[in-house]
């Protein structure tokens, strides 16, 4: 029969400083996306909807600049822009309509709803993210949003004095 000498404590704390934990190395890789389709600030992993998050940047990287280009990049949403005024489509389920008329996927600015889609084109600069909720909402975002709210959320005042400049450049029959 054979005895071990070392103690232990000092055993298991050299494997366990040795080897970091599985939630440890998962948790340093991930960032935590939060959002407010819940009306409080959570993380997205642990809403319980099916939500699409877009962050400023990720706004910038795929060069959308207006509302009705979040589709580009959400799936499940298609903007139907007939009749000259946008028409959000999530999973099929929209109103294609005229100006005046309220469509079926309710969008919120800043908490803000706006009622027709004459208002829905928005610029997107300034904007801290873009969520966009698929599936009926009425629970949280009231009776027009059967086929899901898209939330912009603008980003708040600060400190820092800062500005961002765009813009683009086109020649008339010539290469740039």
């Amino acid at each position: 029969m054979t005895q071990d000498t070392g103690a232990p404590g000092e055993q298991s704390s050299s494997i366990g400083s040795s080897n970091p934990s599985p939630a440890e190395t998962d948790s340093a890789g991930l960032e935590e996306i939060v959002v407010t389709a819940q009306r409080r600030s959570e993380s997205l992993q642990s809403v319980p909807l099916a939500v699409t998050s877009l962050s400023s940047e990720r706004l910038a990287q795929s060069g959308i600049t207006n509302s009705d280009q979040i589709a580009l990049v959400t799936p499940g949403l298609t903007v139907s822009t007939g009749g000259g005024f946008p028409q959000p489509f999530l999973r099929g389920v929209g109103s294609d309509r005229t100006a005046n008329s309220e469509p079926s996927v309710a969008t919120y600015i800043d908490g803000v709803y706006i009622a027709y889609s004459a208002g829905t084109t928005q610029q997107l600069f300034d904007v801290e993210r873009v969520e966009v909720l698929r599936g009926p909402q009425g629970t949280l975002y009231g009776r027009n949003a059967t086929g899901g709210a898209i939330n912009i959320v603008t980003k708040r005042p600060s400190d820092e004095l800062s500005a961002t400049l765009s813009g683009w450049l086109c020649c008339k029959n010539r290469e740039a």
